[in-house]
Order: C-alpha cells, then sequence, then structure tokens
C-alpha cells in the first residue's frame, strides 16, 4: 500500500488550492532572498532562480502543447501568459503554501485567481516525465476550468475534471481500490457533500477517487462535450444541480442515482475507459452494427475530435472508418426512400 499512501499524500495539499487561493502568496524571507529569472514560451512566463536553468528549459519543452490541447478540448483559451513559478527549495515554497512542511507528497499548487502555477522542484526528481507533465495538466485544467465556469464550479467536480484530464498512471489502481473500499463499507459521499465546502479534501481517500469516478461516467453516457457545456452553464446557473439538469435534462438527483447504479462496473473495470486516453468505441460499433447511422454519425463527430486532439491513432483510424459506413448507411437508405 505504499503507492496509495503516496498518492492519498499528495492529494492532501489541495486544501488551500480552492479554498483560499488569494491567501497562498505571501512571501517570507526565504522566497524574497531569490531572484527570479524569465524564461517565456507563446502560453506562459517560466520564474526560476539561479540554478534552475536546466529545469525551465525542461518545462519550456512541452507546457505550451498541454496548453493548446487543453483549451482545444474545453473550447476555452485561458488568457496568457500563464505564470509557472519552480521553487527550488521547501523553505521557500513552504512560505506560501505551508501545508508543504507537513505533507511530503506536495509538489504543485494553481492559483486560480493569479493565473499561476507554482512547483516545487525537489519533489519532482524521482517523477517520471509522464508523471511531471501530468501535474502540469491538473493544475492548468484547474485554471481552465475555474476560468470557464465563472469560478463557480464547485471542488468536487473541479477535482474530478483535473484527475479525468491527467494520463492515466500507477495511482489509478490505487483509486479504484479506496473507493470500492468505501462502497463496500456504505461510505460513499453524496454529491451534495461531496461538493460541499472543503469535504472532499477531508475525506481525499472517498472524495477524490469518487470525483473521478462520476465524471468518468458523465463523459461515457453523455460524451465530454456535454461536460464542458455543463462547466460553462455554471457561469449564468444559480448552482451546480440546475446546471446538471439543464446540461443533461434531468434533475440532479437522478443522475446520482444512475452513477451509483453504473458504479459496480466502473469498480469491475470500466475505470480504465477514459475518452481522452483509452477511447471505448464499443457503443458506436453497436449502433453501426443496429443500422443506427444518423445517431453513430452524430457521435462519431464528437469522438473524431477528441481522438484526433488526443492522438489516439489506432483507435482514430477505426472511427474515421465508422463514421464512414454510418454515412453510407444514411445514404443507402435515402435512395431506398426515393426510388
Amino acid at each position: 500500500m505504499k503507492s496509495t499512501a503516496r498518492w492519498l499524500a499528495a492529494v492532501l495539499f489541495l486544501v488551500a488550492l480552492l479554498l483560499a487561493p488569494g491567501a497562498l502568496h505571501a512571501q517570507g524571507p526565504d522566497e524574497q532572498a531569490l531572484t527570479w529569472h524569465e524564461q517565456s514560451t507563446t502560453h506562459f512566463a517560466i520564474l526560476y532562480p539561479e540554478g534552475e536553468e536546466a529545469e525551465a528549459a525542461r518545462y519550456a519543452t512541452f507546457v505550451d502543447q498541454v496548453y493548446d490541447n487543453l483549451t482545444t478540448l474545453f473550447d476555452h483559451r485561458l488568457e496568457t501568459p500563464v505564470t509557472l513559478r519552480l521553487y527550488p527549495t521547501l523553505a521557500a515554497y513552504e512560505e506560501i503554501n505551508p501545508l508543504a512542511g507537513e505533507v511530503k507528497g506536495v509538489i504543485a499548487h494553481a492559483q486560480l485567481g493569479r493565473r499561476e502555477i507554482a512547483v516545487l522542484v525537489p519533489r519532482t526528481a524521482n517523477l517520471s516525465d509522464e508523471e511531471v507533465i501530468n501535474n502540469i495538466r491538473h493544475e492548468l485544467t484547474h485554471l481552465i476550468i475555474g476560468d470557464l465556469s465563472g469560478d463557480r464550479l464547485p471542488v468536487g467536480f473541479h477535482e474530478g475534471v483535473a484527475q479525468y484530464i491527467e494520463r492515466p498512471g500507477r495511482d489509478q489502481a490505487a483509486k479504484v481500490e479506496l473507493l470500492r473500499q468505501a462502497r463496500e463499507a456504505k461510505r460513499l459521499l453524496s454529491w451534495s457533500q461531496l461538493n460541499a465546502g472543503s469535504t472532499v479534501y477531508k475525506n481525499p481517500e472517498i472524495g477524490y477517487s469518487q470525483a473521478v469516478s462520476i465524471v468518468s461516467y458523465l463523459v461515457n453516457v453523455y460524451g465530454f462535450d456535454r461536460l464542458v457545456e455543463f462547466i460553462r452553464a455554471l457561469r449564468t446557473s444559480p448552482g451546480y444541480r440546475s446546471a446538471l439538469q439543464a446540461t443533461y435534462g434531468v434533475p440532479a438527483d437522478q443522475l446520482e442515482r444512475a452513477w451509483l447504479d453504473a458504479l459496480p462496473a466502473y469498480l469491475d473495470g470500466r475505470w480504465q475507459v477514459n475518452a481522452l486516453w483509452a477511447y471505448d468505441l464499443g457503443p458506436l460499433r453497436a449502433l453501426v452494427a443496429e443500422g443506427a447511422y444518423a445517431s453513430a454519425e452524430s457521435q462519431l463527430g464528437e469522438a473524431i475530435r477528441l481522438l484526433e486532439t488526443s492522438q489516439q491513432s489506432d483507435v482514430l483510424g477505426e472511427a474515421r472508418h465508422l463514421l464512414a459506413l454510418s454515412q453510407r448507411g444514411q445514404d443507402a437508405g435515402e435512395a431506398v426512400l426515393a426510388a
């Protein structure tokens, strides 16, 4: 369970992330002693102290691509430049995020109001390149969906979406096991509890695992574009429950019950399906096989956009083939009707 414990430690720092973004950045003597240099990219201002030139150059190789991919997915461009601040020591980082001194898993955080991501560089030393990129994906997603929703997206959905965007890694199975244990012990949180205040952070072993499973369910059943519509709807909705009903066409309580009904299948392996990294074309194959060509064509349009953005080339080829079949099927049907 070492990996599970490591993951739990890593999520605890986020308590301050969304609750008090403005309070995080209060310079202390260690940070004031740093002289910040800047490396600019198309979308980022990477700030680093002397001695971290190589690390800044490393981030510069991928941050713009992450920005472009995420802003395409959400159809929302965050005002730039986004600040990426690289901290060389725990002492300096702890002054803006005190919990880092208590929880060894703290690696980074995002400050919504400042469009800034801060990274504690020494704690990324043992991470793979993909895990470092995942950190930026997660934090940049927070900034984008916060801005897209007018900072009205509740915390449970915030963390669920940010996790769903990450490329699946070695901690994913541990999250599923934590969720399985919570379900068996009847300790699952209601959606109201999950999205109330800091509940998700006070119960991270349940909250984080449950949050990503909810987002996974919504994407699997309704598609990723509908999720983006929900986030955007929060700008003008009185609350997340009304935004859910307006977007999905059913009351939030009904969505919650449907998620609970689908949870056993998720725990039994459906968790491995992700529209951005492991797209499941099974339902679309079935639509084409059944002759439901119009429905297949509509859903394949969104699928192909996601597959192009996430570069799932093998699945993309099959999706395009299915689209051609659905279009030919419709053409053949129209020809029969016209005869």
